[in-house]
């Protein structure tokens, strides 16, 4: 029983960490696509 808490708990800790980590490469994408995007605007005008 102890052990099926456990691994519950560390599946829950990686589900945690894999979104938490997502969520992060998320906003650095939109961060270069935002630099990107400026730069871009920035050379065409």
């Amino acid at each position: 029983m102890i052990c099926a808490i456990e691994s519950a708990f560390l599946i829950k800790k990686l589900a945690y960490m894999e979104k938490k980590q997502f969520l992060c490469k998320r906003i650095l994408n939109l961060e270069i696509n935002i630099k990107q995007f400026k730069t871009y605007n920035y050379v065409r005008n």
